[in-house]
């Protein structure tokens, strides 16, 4: 919220101007009235928008969505209040181009692109402020030089306000920009140099502001190219800045300012000779600072990535993981991804149990946005369904899950049927979900839109539907478009709650956007003739949230392979004398694995635990040092180990235990962690609430505390070192009891049939 400061500064200043200009006679006008067309009062709103913007955005924390549209909004009020270039001069050779309306949008991205150059450089103590402050005195001597006594004044104020910041924020820092800031510096930045250019351009006008803050844009664009390279998010925040460089090279702050501050006074040099010397020389100085910088820049390896997309199958998302921390190497492989889908701990069963043959073989449609190629568990529901006599269809799209693109061999419409363990499979063309949040909100749309034309026109005669629904809940329309064409009863799995779901990130429940998706998820649920849930919970939120009452469900769970080896061996990393807690699987930001480290502190003095992490991800490397500063040194770190290992880790366990994030969603879904842990025949020790805490209190296998509750997380682990070897076995016997009666996959499959069963009948019946 350091923008604050900044903002009373500009605006002291201005008024300040305003008073001497209107009130004492004090002309300030220029030679030519270059800026009589600028509303000064408009330009005055439109800086404040921005730094409300940034405010907003520091208290909040807006989507980048929302935040790029009011940034757009300041500066399309500062445009129509005359900051605009209208006309272009053709360089050598004098002729004028009218841009038309083309130059007011040329004008809002120029501003926007100022305001978040300085925004992205805004990395470490007295950067970005020292910075805008040297733009500024720049500008303040070219328009002094050139007679442009407004955008001098302008440029003065931008210095002052940045100045006198800075004294606060130089390193060691006691204020800090923030967004509110570094956007409002950014955004009068831009003014001040379009000032420069308003009504007309040539060729100078257009270098003067790329030279003068040509660090901010070679940095800018280097984040792009080093981010698009691994099919990030170009949003995504990474250490891979030209400051991030310089300290990693071992300079300290100061120095790294430093050496920032005279590589941007050579370039402001630059611009300034620029404006005295003839054209051809203008383009030859520009020319070397520009291969200079780059050259500069690519021996700090600036293009680099430094992130990558690794995907989380515990979570079913890709996360975004720096690339010196988790190599790739290290990833899941497909058939480990394939186990931990299906709630697997281990390696593959060596022969699992048949499944019995229907007397009743069923036609069955299954329509899903993912399938086989893609890392789900669907096809193993399909393919059991095949094993016990029924024929299934598969209408799907085109794999393109989790990197975003096309699978290689099903591009331009190819492979769109096939037959794979039995399941045929139609697919439908989609757009692929990219790397953007609107790319992914097209795909889904766009196989909502094609799989229901597909499904209305499809001429074979199906007994029954089953709808698998993941996310987001607009991918069971199509079964429902077939349903309500063809009369045929509709089974809608839900497997992931709509629009909760939407929650986890940053919608609310009082928005707009979440009582749309409340009113549409409403809408396809009442339209199934039967809700499968995989919790319990569910058909509470069916009721409480979108008031659905009388709604017909059944509990269907998702099951978890039997595959937990008791013969595995004892492991001689761990101290028998000890008490050992394991936490196994991903170590990412949803699984808030710095709760049990945490819970490691307070448990420091006591001796008798070891607190085990199996696994690697995007937080082990931060969560190592972590340890360390909070003086965890019952906490063992042993990094990834392939699925075959596993069940030596549990063997070796007295507990294991499992963390999550404070999030609504956690309080009715049943995480997958909870089932494989009760396979595996071991007490749970959890950070849970909702219906994972209902599982583990009904079945007696566990003990539980609030999410992010590392103090309760501690005192649970106490309370369970305290009982009887004899109690703690009686836990894990019992959740391994109530896994078979509850999560099995015979006992999945008979629910599942007998329910496709009952809804052809009542078809018939009807």
């Amino acid at each position: 919220m350091g923008g604050i400061a900044v903002m009373l500064g500009i605006a002291v200043a201005a008024i300040v101007w305003f008073i001497l200009d209107n009130w004492c006679g004090w002309n300030l006008e220029s030679p030519g009235g270059f800026a009589k067309n600028i509303n000064c009062y408009g330009v005055a709103a439109a800086i404040l928008i921005m730094f409300l913007t940034g405010a907003v955005d520091d208290i909040r924390s807006l989507t980048p969505q929302t935040k790029l549209f009011w940034q757009i909004v300041a500066a399309t009020v500062a445009d129509v209040s005359g900051i605009v270039i209208g006309t272009i001069v053709i360089p050598f050779s004098g002729a004028h181009v009218d841009l038309g309306i083309f130059a007011h949008i040329l004008s809002i991205f120029y501003l926007v692109a100022f305001a978040n150059i300085i925004n992205l450089i805004d990395g470490i103590d007295g950067l970005a402020a020292g910075m805008t402050a040297l733009a500024g005195m720049t500008f303040f001597v070219i328009s002094t030089m050139e007679g442009r006594l407004e955008s001098a004044l302008f440029a003065a104020v931008i210095i002052g306000a940045a100045l006198g910041f800075l004294r606060w924020n130089f390193n060691p820092a006691k204020i800090f920009l923030g967004d509110s800031g570094s956007l409002l510096l950014g955004f009068c930045l831009g003014i001040v140099s379009a000032m420069e250019s308003t009504l007309m351009i040539g060729i100078t006008p257009i270098i003067i502001p790329i030279i003068i803050v040509g660090i901010p844009i070679l940095d800018t664009l280097a984040a792009i190219v080093r981010r698009t390279r691994v099919g990030v998010s170009i949003g995504q925040a990474d250490k891979g800045h030209i400051h991030h460089r310089l300290l990693k090279l071992g300079y300290g702050q100061r120095a790294v300012v430093a050496i920032m501050y005279s590589w941007m006074i050579l370039l402001c040099l630059c611009a300034v000779v620029i404006t005295q010397v003839g054209a051809f020389a203008r383009v030859v100085i520009a020319l070397a600072a520009a291969v200079a910088s780059f050259l500069v820049a690519i021996r700090l390896r600036v293009f680099v990535p430094v992130i990558r997309r690794r995907f989380d199958p515990e979570t079913g998302e890709n996360e975004v993981v720096p690339i010196d921390e988790v190599d790739e190497d290290e990833d899941y492989t497909t058939a480990e991804v394939n186990s931990i889908m299906r709630g697997g701990i281990g390696e593959e069963p060596s022969a699992a149990e048949p499944l019995p043959l229907t007397e009743r073989p069923l036609h069955i449609l299954a329509v899903s946005q993912h399938y086989w190629p893609e890392p789900f568990a669907i096809p193993d529901v399909c393919e059991g369904l095949v094993a016990m006599g029924h024929k299934v269809t598969m209408l799907t799209g085109l794999p393109n899950y989790p990197d975003g693109d096309i699978y290689p061999g099903y591009e331009d419409g190819k492979q769109m049927s096939q037959v794979h363990n039995g399941v045929h499979i139609k697919r439908v063309k989609i757009v692929p979900r990219g790397h953007e949040i609107w790319t992914r909100v097209i795909n889904y749309y766009s196989f909502s839109i094609s799989a229901s034309r597909v499904a209305r026109e499809l001429r074979e005669d199906y007994d029954v539907v089953l709808s698998f629904q993941t996310s987001p809940v607009m991918m069971s329309r199509p079964a429902l478009a077939y349903g309500k064409k063809h009369g045929a009863p509709v089974l809608l799995w839900c497997q992931d709650l709509w629009p909760e779901s939407l929650t986890v990130g940053p919608i609310k429940r009082d928005s707009f956007i979440y009582r749309v998706y409340a009113r549409v998820s409403r809408k396809i649920y009442s339209s199934a003739d039967c809700l499968a849930v995989s919790s319990r919970s569910f058909e509470e939120y069916f009721r409480t949230q979108l008031h659905m009452d009388g709604v017909k469900t059944v509990y269907l769970p998702q099951y978890a392979e039997n595959i937990f080896r008791e013969d595995a061996p004892l492991r001689t990393d761990y101290d028998s004398d000890k008490i050992n807690l394991t936490f196994a699987g991903n170590v990412g930001v949803a699984q808030a694995v710095n709760t049990f480290v945490e819970a490691g502190h307070y448990l420091e003095n006591d001796g008798s635990f070891n607190l085990h992490i199996v696994g690697s991800g995007s937080e082990l490397e931060t969560l190592k040092k972590y340890r360390k500063e909070i003086d965890a040194g019952n906490v063992i770190f042993h990094g990834r180990h392939p699925l075959e290992e596993m069940p030596s880790f549990y063997n070796s366990s007295d507990a294991m235990v499992a963390t999550f994030r404070n999030n609504p969603i956690l309080g009715y879904t049943l995480p997958r962690k909870i089932v494989s842990y009760m396979a595996a025949g071991r007490p749970i020790l959890g950070t849970v609430v909702g219906e994972a805490r209902r599982i583990i209190e009904e079945a007696g296998c566990g003990l539980c505390c609030n999410a992010e509750d590392p103090e309760g997380l501690a005192e649970i682990c106490r309370r369970f070192a305290q009982m009887t070897p004899e109690e703690r076995a009686a836990m894990g016997e019992n959740g391994r009891r109530y896994y078979v009666e509850h999560f099995a996959k015979e006992r999945f499959f008979a629910v599942l049939e007998s329910e496709l069963q009952r809804l052809k009948g009542t078809e018939h019946d009807s």
